[in-house]
């Protein structure tokens, strides 16, 4: 399986912020944040491509769930803000895919 490295300029500057070891802990939450955007962001470009409504919806709901719990990582940095995001960025996903196939099922 090819391996896809992300070198946009938008991602590039966050991710390397987050691989940087002096990185303070709120530049590293920003910059977290700035990736969930960007890749919540980028879940609903195939809404603009072929993608129907019932993928753009579960990729509006599974974005704004995600962002709502990076947002309160960022405002609480502990840890059962971080495993709540982490499991928000799950059901984010799986959201993403259920929406994904079920789209693709009702159109076939």
């Amino acid at each position: 399986m090819p391996v896809h490295l992300v070198d946009h300029p938008l991602v590039h500057d966050a991710l390397m912020e987050l691989r940087d070891a002096r990185t303070l802990p709120p530049q590293f939450l920003r910059a977290a944040n700035r990736i969930s955007v960007l890749l919540a962001a980028a879940s609903l470009a195939p809404a603009l491509y072929s993608a129907g409504w019932i993928y753009l919806a579960g990729a509006a709901a599974g974005g704004a769930l995600f962002l709502r719990y990076g947002w309160r990582l960022m405002r609480r940095p502990d840890g059962k803000s971080a495993m709540a995001c982490f499991h928000a960025s799950l059901a984010q996903l799986s959201i993403l895919l259920v929406a994904a196939m079920l789209d693709g099922a009702l159109r076939a």
